[in-house]
């Protein structure tokens, strides 16, 4: 048997001829860091070649073939040796749990991978998981989301991502959520209607909402999509369903489409939300003319207030205190009110934006 070795990349390539052998011989091969006793790779069979992958780049290896006769028998190896090649970037790559949320009551996390390659196309990665760093999944094609099941232990939690490249170039990430079996679980909120920027959405403080969509009859599965182009993967069918937003404050869109048995899509939505986290900001409050004494009573509050989401005339004000009020907040701010009390009194004042984020501020006036 004569044998040539080359190197490319993170692999090397052994050939050999059959040098008069019957077809069916089997060979037996291996690759080994030169100078180690280990192979790094090794296999059998009646092939003429051989490819180990996957190995250190810029590295010397010896390959070795020997051939088997009848009983099995192998005959004295023969070597080369071959240099590997330089490796390719390897690809670059993000991980997210329950879209960054922070924390969870279940071990049932959805992990969000992202990943680019120089060389490669996504569809051309594949990726694998693991909660310790050591024991992995089975590689899998690449997805830009996926289910996980993370260990458990109360606090931090740590989930590995590796993503591999079709010449072995492998980039990883982690990521961490804490987890607290003893917390509510987490359900999404409907939110509360407001208009923004003159669309008709659903104010929210928190990115777990819960997203409404009329279902076809007939529906046996669903996706859905933040951006009506990238799909999770099919699920039950239903009608409501809880998500996590990407990204920060701001509008959001959220697609849908369902799927029957003939397999045919249909869209639904979008279901519009305006996740706003920042509470607003009381920017002026005051008596009506610097007043420092009711008038039997009676002073004239001034309320002015803003909101990176909510427009002024949206904001609800609630008073409490030595007097009582609510409602939006009027045009000009002014708040008539009746005070209680004698002596130094003061009254609380909150306001509230649509998404449910709040502020408050005291002030006091003298009542005789």
């Amino acid at each position: 048997v004569s044998l040539q070795a080359s190197g490319a990349g993170s692999a090397i390539t052994l050939s050999w001829g059959g040098d008069g052998n019957p077809p069916d011989t089997q060979y037996r091969w291996s690759v080994s860091p030169q100078g180690g006793s280990a192979p790094a790779a090794a296999g059998a069979g009646t092939a003429l070649q051989a490819v180990a992958s996957s190995l250190s780049c810029q590295t010397d290896y010896t390959g070795s073939v020997s051939a088997l006769n009848g009983a099995g028998l192998p005959s004295a190896a023969i070597s080369a040796t071959a240099e590997t090649g330089l490796c390719p970037p390897a690809p670059e790559v993000g991980l997210a749990i329950d879209n960054g949320l922070g924390q969870t009551s279940t071990t049932s996390v959805t992990l969000d991978v992202s990943a680019s390659d120089v060389n490669y196309a996504q569809a051309q990665l594949q990726m694998r998981f693991s909660n310790d760093g050591s024991s992995w999944s089975a590689w899998q094609p690449y997805a830009a989301t996926a289910a996980w099941t993370i260990k458990g232990a109360a606090g931090p939690n740590t989930v590995y991502v590796q993503v591999q490249d079709p010449d072995g170039g492998t980039g990883s990430a982690t990521a961490a959520i804490s987890y607290d079996s003893s917390l509510s679980p987490l359900s999404g909120t409907a939110g509360q209607p407001c208009t923004y920027r003159g669309l008709a959405a659903l104010c929210v403080n928190s990115p777990l909402v819960t997203a409404a969509f009329a279902m076809p009859s007939g529906s046996v599965s669903m996706e859905v999509s933040f951006d009506n182009a990238d799909w999770s993967q099919p699920e039950d069918a239903r009608a409501a369903i809880d998500l996590v937003l990407p990204g920060g404050s701001g509008l959001k869109a959220v697609f849908a489409r369902y799927f029957g048995q003939d397999d045919v899509a249909t869209a639904a939505g979008p279901d519009y939300f305006v996740l706003a986290t920042a509470p607003p900001a009381i920017t002026s409050l005051g008596w009506l003319n610097d007043a420092a004494v009711t008038d039997a009573g009676a002073a004239t509050l001034v309320v002015q207030a803003s909101d990176a989401i909510t427009a002024a005339g949206s904001l609800q004000v609630s008073v409490s205190g030595a007097a009582s009020w609510s409602g939006a907040l009027p045009a000009g701010g002014a708040i008539p009110l009746t005070l209680s009390g004698s002596g130094y009194v003061s009254v609380t004042v909150t306001v509230t934006d649509q998404a449910g984020n709040s502020t408050s501020q005291q002030i006091g006036i003298y009542n005789p």
